[in-house]
């Protein structure tokens, strides 16, 4: 199996940890766009995808 996306979540009032993704190339991405069996707690409403080359 090929990977060519690293998902993650976080919790929307994490700021300084959303800086820290986009800084690190991560990009913000929509709830819909997420895999169908992506494992996420209740309170994650923030998602981000990271292309693997």
């Amino acid at each position: 199996m090929l990977v060519t996306f690293k998902f993650l979540d976080t919790f929307y009032k994490f700021l300084a940890a959303h800086r820290f993704y986009e800084k690190n190339g991560f990009a913000s991405t929509a709830f819909n766009d997420l895999p169908e069996n992506f494992p996420m707690l209740q309170v994650d409403k923030k998602f981000y995808r990271y292309l693997i080359d």
